[in-house]
């Protein structure tokens, strides 16, 4: 890729910035340059470190190769969220327990233990 100035790197940082896609840039990173420094320090946290692993990208790759690798990497786990539904149902198995009295609310557990397990992965639809 040719050198572009600090002025349009910077604007095409800003341009592709989402943490959301730190995964994927890092992987992209990993592949277009697998010597690039910081790459440890990137994959125990990589959306902390999303611009720092974009500005780093950017010398090694084009906007379109990230743009592409984003979209192929979403296909590919839209595809994996996909066909578990169109899959055959599943029927429900009978309780063999009683279930609890209606008027007895699920305890929703408190805010620490729900970021304790937001940290080690494990999330809460509430």
């Amino acid at each position: 890729m040719t050198m572009i100035d600090n002025k349009e790197k910077l604007a095409l940082f800003h341009r592709l910035l989402h943490a959301g896609m730190a995964n994927c840039d890092l992987r992209l990173l990993e592949e277009q340059k697998p010597d690039a420094s910081g790459l440890n320090r990137f994959r125990i946290n990589p959306e902390r470190y999303a611009g720092d692993i974009l500005f780093a990208l950017i010398d090694v790759a084009s906007e379109q190769l990230i743009l592409d690798n984003r979209k192929a990497v979403n296909q590919i786990q839209l595809t994996k969220a996909v066909a578990p539904a169109m899959g055959k149902t599943v029927a429900k198995a009978k309780p063999t327990q009683e279930s609890p009295a209606p008027t007895e609310a699920k305890k929703k557990p408190s805010r620490k233990k729900r970021n304790i397990l937001r940290f080690i992965g494990m999330t809460f639809l509430t």
